[in-house]
């Protein structure tokens, strides 16, 4: 049904509805914006701890664990508002455990595959880095030899600057591709290789218009992050209302008609 769905959208095209995107997502988040808001609270929380351990294997992991999880838990609730189910103490946010083996291999599949397809640009400025910077043992790497090798990465010319990006493109694509797969995983309980080719098929046909928005979502996150960090709590789960009413407004519309003509 939903495969059917996808690809009638991508033969006939869809009105990628920015701006009503935006209102159906803070509806959401506004009927239990403390619950959203706790939650993500609880989960930035956990990954703050582990980041203060400054252990990069460690960071990596918590990216693979906790935000899929977070992601999945508003998902389950957003569910719940739409369908004007009672929503229990805490949300149902631990519901996302049901689906917690697949999130988190969707996590770590789509870093994978994004890590490959960002080889070539990470080999590149590696190259040249090392050009510049000279052989390196392992003994010698120390904080001062990163410093000095984020100096050398921020003297690049344009033209370089250019080729990195140009060879950094297929994650660019990819990361903004697999923007709806956790949202697959949960809502229709697809598996973590068939959510990612069902995210991508869908993205692709107005990857544009999901890639600005995909800018925004990462603009207010990164500035809210530098200056207000307060302010990630509101834009991380919005962020992922935006995302479940698209993906709603998208492949699961005409199933609210009926509801809504049936007085669900």
């Amino acid at each position: 049904m939903i495969e059917q769905k996808i690809e009638e959208l991508r033969e006939n095209g869809y009105t990628f509805d920015f701006m009503g995107f935006l209102r159906e997502g803070f509806g959401l988040f506004k009927a239990y914006f403390f619950g959203f808001i706790s939650f993500t609270a609880l989960a930035m929380l956990i990954f703050s701890f582990i980041a203060m351990t400054g252990a990069l294997p460690l960071i990596y992991l918590a990216q693979i664990f906790v935000m899929p999880l977070l992601v999945g838990g508003i998902v389950i609730v957003c569910e719940k508002i739409r369908k004007g189910q009672e929503i229990p103490m805490y949300g149902d946010f631990f519901g996302v455990r049901r689906f917690a083996g697949r999130l988190i291999s969707l996590s770590l599949v789509e870093m994978l595959i994004t890590f490959v397809a960002g080889l070539p640009a990470l080999l590149y400025a590696s190259s040249l880095a090392a050009t510049k910077l000279g052989p390196v043992t392992p003994e010698q790497i120390t904080p001062e030899l990163i410093e000095k090798m984020q100096d050398i990465l921020v003297s690049f010319s344009p033209q370089e600057y250019g080729i990195m990006l140009a060879l950094a493109l297929p994650v660019v694509y990819l990361t903004v591709a697999y923007m709806l797969a956790q949202i697959f995983v949960v809502v229709d309980g697809k598996g973590v290789v068939e959510s990612l080719k069902l995210s991508r098929r869908l993205v692709h046909r107005d990857w544009f218009s999901f890639l600005g928005l995909a800018i925004i979502f990462q603009a207010t996150i990164w500035i809210s992050s530098a200056t207000i960090p307060l302010l990630t709590l509101f834009f991380i789960p919005m962020a992922a209302c935006v995302s479940y009413a698209i993906y709603m407004r998208l492949l699961h519309e005409e199933e609210e008609k009926k509801e809504k003509v049936s007085g669900y």
